[in-house]
Protein backbone atom coordinates (compact mmCIF):
# COMPACT_ATOMS: atom_id res chain seq x y z
CA UNK A 1 0.00 0.00 0.00
CA UNK A 2 1.50 2.86 -1.00
CA UNK A 3 1.55 6.29 0.16
CA UNK A 4 3.32 9.95 -0.50
CA UNK A 5 5.29 11.65 1.70
CA UNK A 6 3.10 14.75 2.15
CA UNK A 7 0.23 12.44 2.62
CA UNK A 8 1.90 10.60 5.31
CA UNK A 9 2.53 14.14 6.72
CA UNK A 10 -0.35 15.05 6.29
CA UNK A 11 -1.82 11.79 8.36
CA UNK A 12 0.81 12.73 11.19
CA UNK A 13 -0.22 15.97 11.62
CA UNK A 14 -3.68 15.10 11.50
CA UNK A 15 -3.41 12.16 14.13
CA UNK A 16 -1.17 14.65 16.70
CA UNK A 17 -4.19 17.32 16.02
CA UNK A 18 -7.24 15.01 16.71
CA UNK A 19 -5.23 13.27 19.79
CA UNK A 20 -3.99 16.97 21.11
CA UNK A 21 -7.58 18.59 20.80
CA UNK A 22 -9.64 15.62 21.78
CA UNK A 23 -8.16 15.60 25.32
CA UNK A 24 -9.02 19.45 25.49
CA UNK A 25 -12.33 18.21 24.97
CA UNK A 26 -12.87 15.47 27.28
CA UNK A 27 -11.11 18.13 29.75
CA UNK A 28 -13.88 20.65 28.97
CA UNK A 29 -17.10 18.59 28.90
CA UNK A 30 -19.16 16.80 31.17
CA UNK A 31 -17.48 13.35 30.16
CA UNK A 32 -14.68 14.35 32.79
CA UNK A 33 -16.66 14.30 35.98
CA UNK A 34 -17.73 10.71 35.32
CA UNK A 35 -13.99 9.13 34.85
CA UNK A 36 -12.31 10.88 38.26
CA UNK A 37 -9.57 8.84 39.78
CA UNK A 38 -9.25 9.94 43.04
CA UNK A 39 -5.73 8.99 44.94
CA UNK A 40 -5.73 5.62 46.98
CA UNK A 41 -3.54 3.44 49.16
CA UNK A 42 -3.02 1.80 45.78
CA UNK A 43 -2.42 5.06 43.72
CA UNK A 44 0.26 7.01 42.61
CA UNK A 45 -1.04 9.93 42.13
CA UNK A 46 -1.60 12.29 45.21
CA UNK A 47 -4.83 14.64 43.68
CA UNK A 48 -7.75 13.39 41.92
CA UNK A 49 -6.97 13.20 38.15
CA UNK A 50 -9.32 12.53 34.95
CA UNK A 51 -8.99 9.29 33.04
CA UNK A 52 -10.45 7.78 30.08
CA UNK A 53 -7.90 10.35 27.87
CA UNK A 54 -6.91 6.89 25.47
CA UNK A 55 -9.69 7.78 24.00
CA UNK A 56 -8.09 10.46 21.57
CA UNK A 57 -5.26 7.94 21.08
CA UNK A 58 -8.05 5.55 19.76
CA UNK A 59 -9.93 8.47 17.91
CA UNK A 60 -6.90 9.89 16.75
CA UNK A 61 -5.21 6.43 15.10
CA UNK A 62 -8.64 4.99 13.93
CA UNK A 63 -9.72 8.34 12.11
CA UNK A 64 -5.88 8.05 10.48
CA UNK A 65 -5.52 4.70 9.51
CA UNK A 66 -9.35 4.86 8.07
CA UNK A 67 -7.94 8.01 5.50
CA UNK A 68 -5.16 5.94 4.83
CA UNK A 69 -7.22 3.52 3.47
CA UNK A 70 -8.85 6.01 1.19
CA UNK A 71 -5.23 7.93 -0.17
CA UNK A 72 -4.09 4.84 -0.52
CA UNK A 73 -7.07 3.32 -2.93
CA UNK A 74 -6.43 -0.51 -1.13
CA UNK A 75 -8.30 -1.72 1.24
CA UNK A 76 -6.28 -4.54 3.79
CA UNK A 77 -8.72 -7.02 5.99
CA UNK A 78 -6.52 -7.62 8.19
CA UNK A 79 -5.89 -3.94 9.43
CA UNK A 80 -9.99 -3.71 9.36
CA UNK A 81 -9.50 -7.06 11.63
CA UNK A 82 -7.10 -5.01 13.85
CA UNK A 83 -9.19 -1.69 13.79
CA UNK A 84 -12.43 -3.28 14.85
CA UNK A 85 -11.41 -6.20 17.49
CA UNK A 86 -8.83 -3.17 19.18
CA UNK A 87 -12.32 -0.86 19.12
CA UNK A 88 -14.15 -3.62 21.14
CA UNK A 89 -10.83 -3.74 23.45
CA UNK A 90 -10.88 0.11 23.79
CA UNK A 91 -15.02 0.07 24.69
CA UNK A 92 -14.20 -2.78 26.96
CA UNK A 93 -11.63 -0.50 28.99
CA UNK A 94 -13.84 2.70 28.90
CA UNK A 95 -17.32 0.49 30.13
CA UNK A 96 -14.32 -0.77 32.89
CA UNK A 97 -13.57 3.36 33.44
CA UNK A 98 -16.92 4.02 34.21
CA UNK A 99 -17.85 1.18 36.19
CA UNK A 100 -15.17 -1.46 37.40
CA UNK A 101 -16.33 -4.61 35.68
CA UNK A 102 -15.14 -8.48 36.75
CA UNK A 103 -11.26 -8.98 35.56
CA UNK A 104 -12.60 -12.50 34.81
CA UNK A 105 -15.27 -11.23 32.28
CA UNK A 106 -12.37 -9.05 30.50
CA UNK A 107 -10.52 -11.94 30.05
CA UNK A 108 -12.72 -13.97 28.37
CA UNK A 109 -13.50 -10.98 26.30
CA UNK A 110 -9.83 -10.82 25.61
CA UNK A 111 -9.26 -14.40 25.08
CA UNK A 112 -12.40 -14.47 22.12
CA UNK A 113 -10.75 -11.43 20.61
CA UNK A 114 -7.39 -12.89 20.62
CA UNK A 115 -8.40 -16.66 19.00
CA UNK A 116 -10.53 -14.62 16.16
CA UNK A 117 -7.24 -12.25 15.30
CA UNK A 118 -4.90 -15.31 16.08
CA UNK A 119 -7.45 -16.73 13.23
CA UNK A 120 -6.80 -13.69 10.80
CA UNK A 121 -3.35 -13.64 11.20
CA UNK A 122 -1.32 -16.97 11.91
CA UNK A 123 -1.79 -18.64 8.30
CA UNK A 124 1.63 -17.64 7.51
CA UNK A 125 2.87 -19.59 11.04
CA UNK A 126 0.80 -23.10 9.70
CA UNK A 127 3.26 -25.67 9.79
CA UNK A 128 0.58 -27.60 7.43
CA UNK A 129 1.95 -31.19 8.29
CA UNK A 130 2.16 -31.12 12.10
CA UNK A 131 -1.20 -30.52 13.77
CA UNK A 132 -0.08 -29.86 17.41
CA UNK A 133 2.71 -27.47 15.75
CA UNK A 134 0.11 -25.48 14.75
CA UNK A 135 -2.12 -26.01 17.94
CA UNK A 136 0.82 -24.86 20.10
CA UNK A 137 2.17 -22.04 17.70
CA UNK A 138 -1.70 -20.74 18.06
CA UNK A 139 -1.62 -20.81 21.60
CA UNK A 140 0.95 -19.20 22.02
CA UNK A 141 -0.12 -16.49 20.02
CA UNK A 142 -3.12 -16.04 22.12
CA UNK A 143 -1.42 -15.55 25.38
CA UNK A 144 0.52 -13.07 23.70
CA UNK A 145 -1.71 -10.94 23.14
CA UNK A 146 -4.04 -11.14 25.99
CA UNK A 147 -0.45 -11.18 27.85
CA UNK A 148 0.24 -7.69 26.34
CA UNK A 149 -3.58 -5.91 26.79
CA UNK A 150 -2.89 -6.68 30.08
CA UNK A 151 0.95 -5.69 30.20
CA UNK A 152 -0.25 -2.57 29.41
CA UNK A 153 -2.92 -1.93 31.77
CA UNK A 154 -0.47 -2.87 34.50
CA UNK A 155 2.36 -0.64 33.51
CA UNK A 156 -0.02 2.62 32.80
CA UNK A 157 0.81 3.70 36.54
CA UNK A 158 2.79 6.98 36.34
CA UNK A 159 2.40 10.20 34.35
CA UNK A 160 3.30 9.65 30.84
CA UNK A 161 5.41 6.33 30.94
CA UNK A 162 2.34 4.42 28.94
CA UNK A 163 2.67 6.88 25.91
CA UNK A 164 6.10 7.01 25.76
CA UNK A 165 7.10 3.69 25.61
CA UNK A 166 4.64 3.42 22.95
CA UNK A 167 6.36 6.18 20.87
CA UNK A 168 9.18 4.74 21.44
CA UNK A 169 8.92 0.95 20.60
CA UNK A 170 6.56 1.89 17.66
CA UNK A 171 8.85 4.45 15.91
CA UNK A 172 11.87 1.71 16.88
CA UNK A 173 9.73 -0.38 14.85
CA UNK A 174 9.09 1.95 12.09
CA UNK A 175 13.33 2.25 12.03
CA UNK A 176 14.10 -1.48 10.77
CA UNK A 177 10.95 -1.60 8.83
CA UNK A 178 12.64 1.53 6.69
CA UNK A 179 15.31 -0.94 6.31
CA UNK A 180 14.42 -4.23 5.72
CA UNK A 181 10.08 -3.72 4.30
CA UNK A 182 9.37 -0.50 3.89
CA UNK A 183 6.54 -1.33 1.74
CA UNK A 184 5.17 -3.54 5.25
CA UNK A 185 1.47 -3.03 5.56
CA UNK A 186 2.16 -2.07 9.16
CA UNK A 187 4.70 1.06 8.83
CA UNK A 188 2.53 3.66 8.36
CA UNK A 189 0.18 2.63 11.28
CA UNK A 190 3.13 2.49 13.37
CA UNK A 191 3.98 5.98 12.57
CA UNK A 192 0.30 7.04 13.00
CA UNK A 193 0.22 5.25 16.93
CA UNK A 194 3.32 7.13 17.86
CA UNK A 195 2.24 10.84 16.71
CA UNK A 196 -1.45 9.54 18.46
CA UNK A 197 0.38 8.93 21.27
CA UNK A 198 2.53 11.84 21.25
CA UNK A 199 -0.75 14.40 21.18
CA UNK A 200 -1.85 12.54 24.31
CA UNK A 201 1.31 12.64 26.52
CA UNK A 202 1.54 16.21 25.57
CA UNK A 203 -1.38 16.55 28.12
CA UNK A 204 -0.37 13.41 30.65
CA UNK A 205 3.49 14.79 30.98
CA UNK A 206 4.63 15.08 34.27
CA UNK A 207 2.26 16.32 36.24
CA UNK A 208 -0.63 14.68 34.21
CA UNK A 209 -3.81 16.77 33.85
CA UNK A 210 -5.53 13.10 32.58
CA UNK A 211 -5.02 9.96 32.84
CA UNK A 212 -5.08 7.65 29.81
CA UNK A 213 -7.21 4.84 31.73
CA UNK A 214 -8.12 1.31 30.27
CA UNK A 215 -9.55 2.53 27.12
CA UNK A 216 -6.09 3.49 26.46
CA UNK A 217 -3.93 0.54 27.75
CA UNK A 218 -5.99 -1.81 26.06
CA UNK A 219 -6.33 -0.11 22.89
CA UNK A 220 -2.56 -0.03 22.50
CA UNK A 221 -1.90 -3.68 23.81
CA UNK A 222 -3.72 -5.00 21.64
CA UNK A 223 -2.69 -3.12 18.40
CA UNK A 224 1.30 -3.49 19.53
CA UNK A 225 0.02 -7.47 19.86
CA UNK A 226 -1.39 -7.54 16.96
CA UNK A 227 1.64 -5.42 15.12
CA UNK A 228 3.97 -8.05 16.44
CA UNK A 229 2.67 -10.85 15.49
CA UNK A 230 1.64 -9.79 11.72
CA UNK A 231 5.43 -8.33 11.45
CA UNK A 232 7.09 -11.79 12.96
CA UNK A 233 4.90 -13.90 10.61
CA UNK A 234 6.26 -12.10 7.71
CA UNK A 235 10.08 -12.19 8.82
CA UNK A 236 9.72 -8.03 8.33
CA UNK A 237 10.99 -7.12 12.11
CA UNK A 238 12.59 -10.07 14.31
CA UNK A 239 10.39 -11.14 17.80
CA UNK A 240 13.61 -10.65 19.59
CA UNK A 241 13.89 -6.82 18.65
CA UNK A 242 10.31 -6.75 20.08
CA UNK A 243 11.10 -8.24 23.06
CA UNK A 244 14.41 -6.25 23.73
CA UNK A 245 12.44 -2.77 22.86
CA UNK A 246 9.71 -4.02 25.08
CA UNK A 247 11.85 -5.17 28.25
CA UNK A 248 11.08 -2.72 30.84
CA UNK A 249 7.70 -3.40 30.81
CA UNK A 250 7.78 -6.96 29.93
CA UNK A 251 10.38 -7.41 33.07
CA UNK A 252 8.78 -5.62 35.60
CA UNK A 253 4.91 -6.70 34.70
CA UNK A 254 6.38 -10.32 34.47
CA UNK A 255 8.14 -10.44 37.75
CA UNK A 256 6.34 -8.22 39.64
CA UNK A 257 3.03 -10.69 38.48
CA UNK A 258 5.17 -13.88 39.12
CA UNK A 259 6.52 -12.43 43.04
CA UNK A 260 2.84 -11.83 43.89
CA UNK A 261 1.11 -15.15 42.97
CA UNK A 262 3.91 -17.35 43.86
CA UNK A 263 3.28 -15.26 47.37
CA UNK A 264 -0.23 -16.14 47.29
CA UNK A 265 -1.72 -12.24 46.39
CA UNK A 266 -4.45 -12.19 44.03
CA UNK A 267 -2.70 -11.25 40.23
CA UNK A 268 -6.36 -9.51 39.65
CA UNK A 269 -5.71 -7.01 43.46
CA UNK A 270 -4.65 -3.71 42.68
CA UNK A 271 -1.52 -2.79 44.02
CA UNK A 272 1.30 -0.27 43.45
CA UNK A 273 4.26 -2.38 43.87
CA UNK A 274 5.61 -2.43 40.09
CA UNK A 275 9.25 -1.50 39.92
CA UNK A 276 8.84 2.02 38.39
CA UNK A 277 5.92 2.71 41.44
CA UNK A 278 8.50 2.02 43.96
CA UNK A 279 11.35 4.00 42.08
CA UNK A 280 9.02 6.88 41.59
CA UNK A 281 7.30 6.84 45.60
CA UNK A 282 11.60 6.88 46.71
CA UNK A 283 12.57 9.78 44.17
CA UNK A 284 9.81 11.80 44.87
CA UNK A 285 9.43 12.02 41.26
CA UNK A 286 7.07 10.61 38.20
CA UNK A 287 9.79 12.99 35.73
CA UNK A 288 13.00 11.29 37.25
CA UNK A 289 11.75 7.86 36.50
CA UNK A 290 10.14 8.59 32.98
CA UNK A 291 13.40 10.50 31.65
CA UNK A 292 15.09 7.41 33.60
CA UNK A 293 13.47 5.08 31.35
CA UNK A 294 13.75 7.04 28.30
CA UNK A 295 17.50 7.46 27.83
CA UNK A 296 17.82 3.58 28.91
CA UNK A 297 15.48 2.78 25.81
CA UNK A 298 16.97 5.07 23.79
CA UNK A 299 21.02 4.62 24.63
CA UNK A 300 20.60 0.94 25.40
CA UNK A 301 17.88 -1.05 24.16
CA UNK A 302 17.48 0.48 20.90
CA UNK A 303 20.93 -0.39 19.62
CA UNK A 304 20.27 -4.12 21.07
CA UNK A 305 16.91 -4.82 18.93
CA UNK A 306 19.16 -3.35 15.97
CA UNK A 307 21.65 -5.70 16.71
CA UNK A 308 19.42 -8.54 17.41
CA UNK A 309 17.88 -7.90 13.83
CA UNK A 310 21.24 -7.36 12.22
CA UNK A 311 23.07 -10.74 13.69
CA UNK A 312 20.51 -12.73 14.35
CA UNK A 313 23.50 -15.72 15.10
CA UNK A 314 24.02 -13.25 18.61
CA UNK A 315 20.01 -12.83 19.15
CA UNK A 316 19.77 -14.58 22.56
CA UNK A 317 23.08 -12.61 23.82
CA UNK A 318 21.55 -9.23 23.37
CA UNK A 319 18.66 -10.52 24.59
CA UNK A 320 20.38 -11.70 27.60
CA UNK A 321 21.59 -8.16 27.96
CA UNK A 322 18.03 -6.29 27.66
CA UNK A 323 16.50 -8.83 30.21
CA UNK A 324 19.15 -9.14 33.02
CA UNK A 325 19.49 -5.37 33.78
CA UNK A 326 15.51 -5.24 33.80
CA UNK A 327 15.01 -7.86 36.27
CA UNK A 328 18.08 -7.06 38.67
CA UNK A 329 16.40 -3.71 39.17
CA UNK A 330 12.98 -5.44 40.15
CA UNK A 331 15.57 -7.99 42.68
CA UNK A 332 17.09 -4.47 43.98
CA UNK A 333 13.80 -2.28 44.53
CA UNK A 334 11.62 -5.57 45.82
CA UNK A 335 9.06 -5.35 42.84
CA UNK A 336 6.04 -7.30 43.76
CA UNK A 337 6.69 -7.26 47.95
CA UNK A 338 3.97 -4.77 49.41
CA UNK A 339 4.90 -2.00 51.63
CA UNK A 340 1.71 -2.60 53.87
Amino acid sequence: MQIKVYQLISLCILSLFVSYSSIYLILKSRMRTHLIDNPSARSSHRIPTPRGGGLAIVLAFSLSVLLWFFWSGTFAHILLYILVFSWVIAALGFIDDLYSLSAKLRLLIQLVLALFLTICIISPFKNGSNIYLDCLVIGVVIFLIIWFVNLYNFMDGIDGLAATECIFVALAAVSILFINSSHSLMLVPMIILATSSLGFVLWNFPPAKIFMGDIGSGFIGFVFAAFIVYSVAHKEVSIFAWLIWLSVFLCDATYTLCYRITHKCSPFQPHCTHAYQILAKKWGSHKKVLFSILYYNVFWLYPLGWLASEYMQYRWVFLLAAFIPGITICLIVKAGVSSE
